[in-house]
């Protein structure tokens, strides 16, 4: 679902550090997002901007050492706008993060 991004809005450092805002998503339908907190490349906190289907939405990506590899961290939280929609937004960003963590899964073994 995420065919492209870029910058919006550089942050510090740029591009990505915080402040950065940056759109994701297709050509016909994508999101913003704004970085909270940057420590690369092992830490990064977002939330979402604009109409959404669901409001305060933050999540954090983490990368730490775990062995030979990196645990990966993606999480989140959120209010759904409708009530009793939660499930089935979970459900979709499950399937989008879940996505978006086994490529950057794929990176980082092909790129320690």
């Amino acid at each position: 679902m995420v065919r492209h991004s870029s910058w919006e809005v550089e942050g510090d450092p740029p591009p990505g550090g915080v402040g950065a805002v940056r759109r994701l998503g297709t050509k016909l339908m994508g999101s913003r997002e704004q970085i909270l907190e940057y420590d690369a490349p092992h830490y990064l906190a977002y939330t979402t901007l604009g109409r959404m289907p669901m409001r305060d939405y933050r999540a954090i990506v983490s990368c730490d050492p775990d062995g030979d590899g990196t645990r990966i961290t993606w999480a989140g939280a959120f209010e759904p706008v409708v009530p009793g929609t939660g499930w089935l937004l979970t459900a979709i960003l499950t399937m989008i993060v879940g996505g978006m963590a086994k490529r950057l899964a794929r990176y980082s073994s092909a790129n320690p």
